[in-house]
């Protein structure tokens, strides 16, 4: 008896954290006009209309289409895939398509993925899954109509089959993952190879090609060419060094390469590249040798998706709530201190991307999701190498 009260009124719990959700987060951004999400109606609809795909990444060609509806924006970013994201909602008004968006989509998948996630570990995870709800992340991700939650429920799904070593059902989520965002579907399927089943590798990136077979005839070789010899060469740009995308490119770049604009007065200057190019093989160096150990474990996957937000060519607020999965794993196996350390740094609304911020050593200080990812990528590499 005690049991099913203790489900019941966790239950409950939930049910009240999903309801807080809506109105704190979710509710006060229905009615606003934002950057991501009207660029991801208009494309859309522009497709729908049989503008061809390649004229998306277009600036000449998008931006009057922009300024018609009086959106900020002026060409797509992102894989020709990412278009089609909001057909089945481009026929609907921008508002309500913008409602249904936040409310249908964005909203459940959220709570369903940290519900899934948490659940098992009762009354803390209900407390770890309020904090990250309740976060900053989160509410970027509502305020501009990203596709982080549902990048969540996708990761939460790959996960799925990690447990249980079904390859086949980790690419269902897995492949989704490669073909819109590309980058952080990639290192958790090549993580099957690690833990001695490349088929999962080989599962996911069959699953894409179908998706990409799939939407061919409405997107065209054309958009695929120009994102793969343009859009992925060029990633970031100069504006890379930004203080508002959180990665370890930024930070190196910030700190060893001037830019008139960016990093005025960088500490070290000249060493930007050197930074980020052999930062990024170390990462990926102890990543490689923590996880071989871990095999099928959880904390494996924590890691992939940790480091895929270190090495991404940028990542804002609403990329962090692909946290949630090492934080669940790190949670769950007792890992609480780096959880909560890595919490004090992702989910303030920290004012870190500010003038004061830009030169000198100062822009350390500038870079607290980074740092918090860093802390969740250690713990997971350290918990790789605990595991028996």
């Amino acid at each position: 008896m005690r049991a099913h009260l203790s489900t019941r009124w966790l239950g409950l719990g939930w049910a009240a954290l999903a309801g807080a959700v809506l109105w704190w987060q979710v509710l006060p951004h229905t009615d606003t006009v934002s950057v991501s999400f009207p660029g991801y109606w208009l494309v859309a609809r522009e497709l729908l209309s049989g503008t061809p795909a390649i004229s998306l990444y277009d600036p000449a060609y998008l931006l009057p289409r922009f300024e018609a509806h009086g959106f900020p924006g002026d060409r797509m970013f992102g894989p020709p895939t990412l278009a089609l994201t909001l057909a089945p909602l481009a026929w609907l008004p921008h508002d309500t398509a913008r409602e249904a968006w936040l409310i249908g989509v964005l909203w459940p998948l959220l709570m369903a993925s940290l519900a899934w996630l948490l659940w098992p570990l009762r009354a803390g995870g209900l407390l770890l899954g309020a904090a990250i709800a309740m976060s900053q992340p989160v509410a970027a991700n509502m305020a501009v109509g990203q596709t982080y939650p549902l990048m969540l429920a996708l990761h939460c799904m790959a996960l799925s089959g990690w447990r249980r070593g079904h390859a086949g059902w980790s690419a269902v989520g897995l492949s989704p993952m490669l073909a819109l965002r590309g980058w952080y579907g990639l290192l958790p399927a090549a993580g099957w190879v690690l833990r001695g089943r490349p088929a999962g590798l080989l599962a996911a990136v069959a699953g894409t090609l179908v998706i990409i077979a799939a939407t061919m005839p409405v997107l065209g070789v054309a958009s695929w060419w120009h994102f793969l010899t343009v859009q992925v060469p060029s990633a970031g740009g100069d504006a890379a060094m930004v203080l508002a995308y959180q990665t370890w490119r930024s930070f190196s770049l910030h700190l060893g390469t001037h830019h008139p604009t960016f990093s005025p007065d960088p500490p070290l200057p000249g060493l930007g590249t050197a930074m980020w190019l052999g930062g990024s093989l170390l990462l990926g160096a102890v990543s490689l040798w923590a996880a071989r150990r871990a095999g099928a474990r959880e904390a494996a996957f924590g890691l992939w998706v940790a480091l895929s937000l270190l090495l991404a060519p940028v990542a804002e607020d609403h990329h962090m709530l692909l946290t949630a999965i090492p934080m669940a794993i790190l949670w769950r196996q007792g890992a609480r201190a780096p959880v909560l350390l890595a919490g004090l740094l992702l989910w303030p609304a920290w004012a870190y991307d500010q003038p004061a911020l830009i030169g000198g050593w100062r822009s350390i200080l500038g870079y607290p999701r980074l740092a918090g990812v860093l802390v969740l990528w250690a713990a997971s590499a350290r918990a790789c190498r605990a595991l028996p």
